[in-house]
């Protein structure tokens, strides 16, 4: 068995030991500076796209605003807006926005006028009108008595959305907290 000479065991592991110690720490350091610029760039990426999509969030629900301001001007301006008028004033609406589902006119109804609502919608041609709630089972079903409803009177498109005629959405305590909040702003 060869020995190892005392030059190659002292000054030449030095040597040797020193700049692979150093390449290892250059290499350390490109890996870790690497990372903090990828993980800067994602970030600044990450953001950058949820800038743009609260952006068109943001444009789309003014869109819906305006288009519920414009039917609360249209309701305010008359009379009495008939079936046939809100279909047609919904209905360039509801063709030129397809992530408007539906349109809909609830109005606050006392109890003491639900009785003249629900014969008024059975003598437009709507035989089985009633105002109507979401049971425990999911199944509509008569609405109880309660000093206030908000009824879905109008909807467009009709067929599609026949079920939500008459569902009184002041039966669902989120929804109805939802419309106080609304009617208070």
């Amino acid at each position: 068995i060869a020995t190892p000479s005392p030059y190659i065991t002292g000054l030449r592991k030095y040597w040797v030991a020193m700049p692979m110690l150093l390449m290892f720490l250059l290499v350390m350091l490109l890996f870790f500076t690497t990372q903090k610029y990828e993980r800067n760039r994602i970030l600044e990426h990450l953001g950058n796209e949820s800038d743009d999509i609260m952006r068109e969030l943001s444009g789309q629900i003014d869109t819906v605003l305006g288009v519920l301001a414009s039917l609360q001007r249209f309701h305010n301006a008359s009379e009495s807006v008939t079936r046939e008028e809100f279909a047609s004033f919904t209905a360039g609406i509801l063709a030129t926005m397809p992530s408007i589902a539906a349109l809909e006119w609830i109005p606050e109804v006392p109890l003491e006028r639900r009785e003249t609502i629900e014969a008024q919608l059975q003598a437009e041609g709507f035989p089985h009108f009633r105002f109507t709630e979401i049971g425990a089972g999911g199944e509509l079903v008569t609405a109880g008595q309660r000093p206030l409803y908000y009824p879905v009177i109008l909807v467009e498109p009709l067929q599609r959305n026949l079920k939500a005629l008459g569902l009184d959405l002041g039966s669902h305590p989120a929804r109805l907290d939802a419309i106080r909040r609304a009617q208070a702003s």
